[in-house]
């Protein structure tokens, strides 16, 4: 389970397979290697043609099927994508400088630390007024449909931390649940909307004035010299921060090609 995250800009892969239909490959492949390597952890040397798992299927009126798929037919189907490779080199969506680079995911469970490392992002009133005005607008709503995700977090499949993490950030306070709700639930990421997150999160230089907000859709031609991506590594990060700061480039790079960043949670 993931956010699988790509970014919408338009490639002879996409036009032959789809973006779905690269996802799923994409899906295909590493679940075929990991299933392969628990066979060989377990001792157990067949082929992949002799190897399969059950996937169950939830239909329409609520019924689940299970079948079993072969780990040789997703290995198949995942082949595909190899003859379709070359298109990525040099691609402006590749963000990731490997094939298919405009696609990437972040891995559940969402860690504890990644869920304050993204609340320490956010902006201060002293620092940024202006982006924490725009912020605080967003309050009332945050504050209604990130409700939302208290039923997830009560699942315990997709969070780490049982608790709802807060900060406060003066005359405001916001939680983890806030932030996911921002983030991942509320469809794909328009390029409007990718430019407002990159500030609040602290991703691009937020020493703007107010006209210049207005004018962050589409990215201006010269965005790289005016609004140059603010995220690096750090030692300490942990696997779903590090996955959070690589969709944060993913969404800086859509932003900057003016698509979308399409999101399937």
């Amino acid at each position: 389970m993931a956010i699988d995250h790509v970014i919408n800009y338009l490639c002879e892969p996409k036009d032959q397979l789809t973006t779905q239909g690269i996802l799923m490959r994409l899906k295909g492949r590493d679940q075929a290697d990991r299933i392969i390597q628990l066979f060989r952890d377990a001792g157990d040397d067949r082929p992949p043609e002799e190897m399969g798992f059950e996937f169950t299927r939830s239909a329409a009126d609520g019924d689940e099927e299970t079948a079993i798929i072969k780990v040789s037919e997703v290995q198949a189907a995942s082949a595909q994508l190899d003859p379709l490779a070359h298109h990525c080199e040099g691609c402006p969506a590749n963000v990731q400088g490997k094939p298919f680079g405009c696609f990437g995911r972040i891995g559940y469970p969402i860690s504890d630390q990644a869920e304050r490392w993204l609340l320490l992002q956010l902006p201060l009133p002293e620092q940024a007024p202006l982006v924490w005005t725009l912020l605080q607008q967003n309050l009332r709503d945050l504050n209604q449909h990130s409700q939302q995700v208290q039923a997830v977090r009560q699942s315990g499949n997709i969070f780490e931390g049982e608790g709802n993490p807060r900060r406060k950030l003066g005359e405001i306070a916001l939680s983890g649940d806030n932030v996911f709700y921002f983030l991942f639930m509320q469809g794909h990421i328009i390029p409007s909307r990718a430019a407002v997150t990159l500030l609040f999160f602290d991703a691009i230089p937020r020493n703007i004035d107010a006209t210049d907000m207005f004018k962050l859709a589409p990215a201006p031609a010269d965005v790289k010299q005016r609004y140059p991506l603010l995220i690096t590594e750090g030692v300490d990060d942990d696997r779903t921060v590090t996955e959070i700061k690589a969709f944060l480039r993913a969404l800086y790079t859509a932003w900057r090609l003016n698509v979308d960043l399409l999101l399937d949670t």
